[in-house]
């Protein structure tokens, strides 16, 4: 049975958030006790989460959205650029729309994972667990370069050469459909969130290390946190010195895994189960 066939026999329910400037669509698997929620990386969709919902749902009811800027999500009024203070209050009030709070989980990837560090640290009582995948704590040579060369395709115009630049900057060992999935992305993208994308590197350059907004010390809730010894665009080593100071943080490095980590190695799936369920 393919994933698409799997994905139709789940209890869905399809929902949108209007909350504070925003449109927030989200969508609903299973009626579990535990939620987990998947936070998205940056201009990613949830669609990228569907192919391992499946592998979930036996034991979570699991939630997945759009932050603004991505996919079918909605800037309502004001500015392009999304705070970083205003994803982490979207998140949180997805988690109270939802009725999510009791007993949250929380899974993310890439600068998903820095949103749910955030979240954690602001609301340290309402998760129980976290995953963070492919978290860094700051750009390293190859990622500045990268952020670059998108800013001057977005200010030129040429979507299409986005996706490839993304792809062969750090993608490179993504199966083929989801490469695919990545070029339609951009060929289709909206004007503004591709201008929220430009908004989101800024960001990333002007903080530079992700210790100037998150204290590690504040990060109380049990957390796994996993980097691929193949991603190209964080330093591993640079995470060091900022996990050793979260007091609950079980570390682990992937080997032959790059930086879109479960989606290149389906393996991770079961320890991400095993962690969140024992």
């Amino acid at each position: 049975m393919d994933v698409e066939m799997i994905i139709s026999e789940i209890d869905e329910f399809k929902g949108v958030l209007e909350t504070r400037r925003f449109t927030i669509p989200y969508r609903v698997y299973g009626k579990k006790e535990k939620t987990i929620i998947f936070i998205n990386g940056a201009q990613q969709s949830m669609g990228m989460w569907r192919p391992i919902v499946p592998a979930f749902k036996e034991d979570f009811r699991v939630i997945i959205f759009d932050f603004p800027g991505q996919g079918r999500a909605r800037i309502l009024s004001g500015p392009t650029v999304v705070s970083f203070e205003e994803q982490i209050e979207i998140l949180h009030d997805l988690i109270l729309a939802t009725g999510a709070h009791h007993n949250l989980h929380l899974v993310s990837a890439s600068w998903g994972a820095i949103i749910v560090m955030g979240f954690a640290e602001k609301f340290p009582d309402m998760v129980k667990k976290m995953i963070l995948a492919s978290f860094g704590t700051k750009p390293n040579d190859h990622m500045r370069h990268l952020m670059k060369e998108v800013t001057e395709l977005i200010e030129k115009g040429e979507k299409t050469k986005i996706a490839d630049t993304l792809i062969n900057g750090f993608g490179e060992n993504l199966p083929e459909q989801f490469k695919m999935a990545i070029r339609s992305q951009f060929k289709n993208i909206d004007e503004k969130h591709l201008l929220t994308f430009r908004d989101h590197i800024e960001f990333v350059n002007k903080v530079e290390d992700v210790a100037k907004v998150i204290k590690p010390e504040n990060i109380k809730t049990k957390t796994l946190l996993v980097n691929g010894d193949k991603d190209k665009i964080i330093n591993i080593d640079d995470n060091r010195e900022f996990v050793e100071k979260m007091p609950d943080c079980d570390w682990r490095i992937i080997e032959n895994t790059g930086h879109f980590m479960v989606f290149e190695n389906f393996g991770l799936i079961p320890i991400f189960k095993q962690f969140l369920i024992s």
